[in-house]
């Protein structure tokens, strides 16, 4: 039996995005989720802010993607309903994104579990940082006005999260066109 209730699936979906995000995350970024409807395989969800919508379909799509197609079936379309006027109660209707990545694999949700496998090692990632493999303490050249900068980023690196946590630098640069 199929149910056409959005908040019945909602809820359903809730369910499983709430195994699979931190307890803050879910509260701040899912719980004010508001279900709206669901007709013709689209389930539409009201957000409070246009902000919302976005960082939702920034973070969140491939989670939600994989979750409508667990709970409702895959070519579930994903709709929104944007607050943008709160004293007019004015939204706007957004699609979601078309991205198909978590439809083709539905398992992601499976594999983001919190609850890890004790027998087996964690999965080392490999991260670009994005830093400039020249940028280190070995070419940093040291004078007078960055003693203490240096100092701090040395510390930090050495055993980080234990002092100046965190750590935030303010760089000037002074561009002189010589002529």
């Amino acid at each position: 039996m199929i149910v056409n209730d959005p908040v019945v699936l909602w809820k359903h979906c809730l369910d499983i995005i709430k195994d699979n995000v931190a307890e803050t995350t879910y509260k701040t970024w899912f719980e004010p989720i508001v279900p709206m409807r669901y007709e013709d395989k689209a389930l539409t969800i009201g957000v409070p802010s246009p902000f919302f919508y976005e960082f939702l379909e920034e973070k969140f799509v491939d989670l939600l993607r994989s979750v409508l197609y667990k709970v409702i079936g895959e070519g579930t379309q994903l709709m929104y309903s944007v607050l943008t006027d709160k004293t007019n109660h004015i939204s706007v209707n957004m699609e979601g994104t078309n991205r198909s990545p978590a439809i083709s694999k539905p398992t992601s949700i499976h594999e983001a579990n919190k609850s890890p496998n004790m027998t087996q090692a964690p999965v080392i990632q490999e991260l670009d940082p994005h830093l400039n493999p020249n940028y280190n303490f070995e070419n940093f050249i040291k004078g007078s006005s960055n003693e203490f900068s240096r100092t701090v980023g040395e510390t930090v690196a050495k055993d980080p999260a234990k002092t100046f946590n965190p750590l935030f630098l303010y760089v000037h640069r002074v561009l002189v066109k010589l002529t």
